[in-house]
């Protein structure tokens, strides 16, 4: 799992094209010896509470390998009001 912040507004936030994404594209996570490849299975927005009621299928450990991604969003001008939850598959 990969927790990073958006910037969409100003720029400079490590998640900032999440946005972008669809179901089916590929991510590649480069480490310094290797690349893993994942295919977006999917996007959800997810509200504050969504995410808590949901948490324990996001947040899982078992079950088949999977990259899932988290950032905020909605910003309302004082807080961000949802998530974006992105789960990709190992390809």
């Amino acid at each position: 799992m990969l927790v990073g912040h958006t910037v969409r507004n100003h720029g400079g936030g490590v998640f900032d094209e999440m946005g972008d994404l669809a179901r089916g594209d590929a991510i590649k996570v480069e480490g310094s010896d290797s690349t893993l490849t994942y295919r977006v299975q999917s996007i959800d927005v997810l509200s504050k509470d969504d995410v808590a009621r949901e948490a324990a299928e996001i947040f899982a450990q078992t079950g088949p390998g999977r990259l899932v991604l988290i950032t905020c969003d909605d910003w309302d001008g004082k807080a961000w009001r949802s998530n974006i939850v992105t789960i990709a598959a190992p390809v």
